[in-house]
């Protein structure tokens, strides 16, 4: 460690809970997967230092695929895409024992339709709070989601997921894929819960490093839902991140609408 360069994360004590859980994710990570993630060399809990929680981490080599995305080319794009999709399938071996957010031992879940159905809830609450358009109740995308259960009853052996592996969190060198960091929304769930596989996002290479062609149809109903609870989130965290433009909202929302009405309510009215 002498002479590299290293990083300091701090959190304040509202967030206490988050160092724990980026130390035990990164843990269990490094023990059980070839993905390359920050070590945490030493942290510190007493506050002595400062009022939070604090660790010295690893430096990764490379730097973060959105920084340098406009300098490459489409082949290596595309070997990128694959090589996300293999460290997703490696991921996915971590088998955990119920369903939830890594390090949360009040919020447990014995299915995942009762997690999605926590997790989707909570930020629906959430946007009432602060007024946020959605354009649809509360209560009309619960039940619509509850029509669904059978779908996501089907699963019963949660896995690791990331849930936020996005270009600003992916590193890389080379060109090549050298590590993946912001563990903080790490859960226990499905693949599919991953920001790889949402819809403005998921592609061939990315499906072809994960070791399908196409999704089901069941499946693609799942990511459906999994589209509405990241739209969801990303407009509504505009409001408590307290941006001074809502240039995310108005990208966001278009899409939501897509999935909600496009996918979701086309689907089912076909059934009926």
């Amino acid at each position: 460690m002498s002479g590299s360069l290293l990083w300091c994360k701090q959190y304040m004590e509202v967030v206490q809970s988050k160092r724990q859980i980026v130390s035990l994710v990164l843990e269990l990570v490094a023990e059980n997967t070839p993905i390359k993630v920050p070590e945490v060399y030493k942290y510190d809990t007493s506050k002595e230092l400062c009022d939070g929680d604090y660790f010295f981490m690893e430096n990764l080599d490379g730097t973060s695929w959105v920084s340098v995305a406009d300098r490459l080319g489409e082949t290596v794009k595309a070997r990128l895409r694959m090589e996300v999709g293999k460290l997703q399938k490696q991921l996915s071996e971590v088998k955990g024992d119920k369903f939830g957010w890594v390090g949360d031992d009040v919020h447990r879940f014995e299915s995942l339709y009762d997690f999605t159905y926590f997790l989707i809830k909570n930020v629906l609450e959430d946007a009432e709070k602060r007024n946020v358009i959605i354009g649809v109740s509360k209560e009309e995308i619960l039940t619509e989601l509850g029509k669904d259960r059978a779908l996501f009853d089907k699963l019963k052996k949660p896995v690791l997921v990331h849930w936020d592996m996005w270009e600003g969190n992916i590193f890389v060198k080379d060109n090549h894929v050298s590590g993946i960091i912001d563990w903080e929304r790490a859960m226990w769930g499905e693949p599919l819960m991953d920001d790889r596989f949402r819809n403005h996002n998921r592609n061939a290479d990315f499906l072809k490093g994960f070791g399908i062609s196409e999704l089901s149809d069941e499946e693609l109903r799942r990511v459906h839902w999994y589209d509405i609870l990241l739209y969801l989130t990303m407009m509504t965290e505009v409001t408590y991140r307290e941006y001074e433009e809502d240039s995310q909202y108005q990208w966001v929302k278009p899409m939501f609408d897509k999935i909600w009405e496009g996918e979701l309510r086309a689907e089912a009215k076909k059934h009926l």
